[in-house]
């Protein structure tokens, strides 16, 4: 099975309820998730994936559950992260891993779907909905 971390990062003003999303040039409309590392903390992948994705750094992660219905052979991991200030409303932010991609980041209602979003980032939202908020 493999084992996915997915930080959930509330924006902090907290009305309405927003999550932080990507765009990447290729693969479209996305929620923040990585392939945790074999013997890696699932809040660290989380909290790391999240700035290396985004640039926004966690303060605090908090373990909020997890669950095997997302995709396929998949266990996600779900952490919710507080974030340090600065909060913008979008951004623009160079991945480390793919320096060719600018990736564009801003903020959704919770209560939003995308029909764009792959099935696994919907997924992954219905269970932020019913589970962490």
């Amino acid at each position: 099975m493999i084992h996915k971390a997915c930080p959930v990062v509330l924006h902090p003003d907290g009305a309405p309820l927003r999550h932080v999303q990507y765009r990447h040039p290729e693969t479209g409309l996305q929620l923040v998730a990585t392939t945790i590392p074999q013997g890696d903390n699932p809040m660290r992948a989380a909290a790391q994936h999240l700035f290396k994705t985004t640039g926004l750094e966690t303060s605090a992660a908090i373990p909020l559950g997890q669950s095997d219905d997302i995709a396929n052979a998949e266990r996600w991991h779900f952490t919710l992260c507080r974030i340090k200030p600065p909060v913008r409303d979008e951004w623009f932010h160079v991945n480390a891993d793919d320096p060719a991609s600018r990736l564009h980041c801003s903020w959704f209602p919770v209560d939003d779907s995308d029909p764009n979003m792959s099935a696994p980032c919907i997924n992954a939202l219905s269970w932020i909905r019913l589970n962490a908020l």
